[in-house]
């Protein structure tokens, strides 16, 4: 049972959430900008461990599967990228970026620890992938090697293309 129910009729929930996410983008519009400029000002370590946090969601929210572990690092190579391009001094730092690089080694380290460990991995991607075959010890390495190599490239390439597009968005 949702604790809306407790103060608002069900008829009513309809309306009560058309007006939650009305008042989330008057709040969005008005704070998002002022939260961005307090960001670039913020020390490292608030934003690494805003970034952890959602790494851990993230991990989470796909149950342990860290392929989509890279959009957070995408955002940060974003951030951090506008961050060295508009500050006065021009920071060009490479500690936040070898930090979300290790973040996702870290996570991608801690799935394959998981994957590994577990008895039944094989039987699972079997039966979910409907496959034919069986799948044997060596092709889970495979993929986490491929896998893990393949987000950290993904990641990597990200970052370049990010910082391209944001130097012409500065130069513009």
């Amino acid at each position: 049972m949702w604790g809306g129910f407790v103060f608002i009729q069900e008829k009513s929930v309809i309306f009560a959430a058309i007006g939650g996410l009305i008042v989330g983008i008057i709040i969005a519009i008005l704070l998002v900008p002022r939260m961005i400029k307090f960001g670039f000002q913020m020390p490292f370590y608030y934003l690494a461990a805003i970034y952890i946090f959602y790494m851990i969601g993230i991990y989470g929210f796909f149950m342990g599967v860290p392929i989509f572990n890279v959009i957070p690092g995408l955002f940060a190579a974003y951030f951090f990228a506008r961050k060295d391009m508009t500050a006065d001094t021009k920071n060009t730092s490479k500690v936040p970026l070898y930090f979300i690089y290790i973040m996702l080694a870290l996570f991608c380290l801690s799935s394959a620890i998981i994957a590994l460990r577990d008895p039944y991995t094989s039987g699972n991607l079997e039966g979910m992938l409907n496959l034919s075959f069986n799948i044997e010890q060596w092709h889970i390495w495979l993929v986490i090697i491929v896998g893990g190599l393949g987000l950290i490239f993904i990641q990597i390439t990200g970052y370049l293309l990010i910082k391209k597009i944001v130097d012409k968005m500065i130069k513009n």
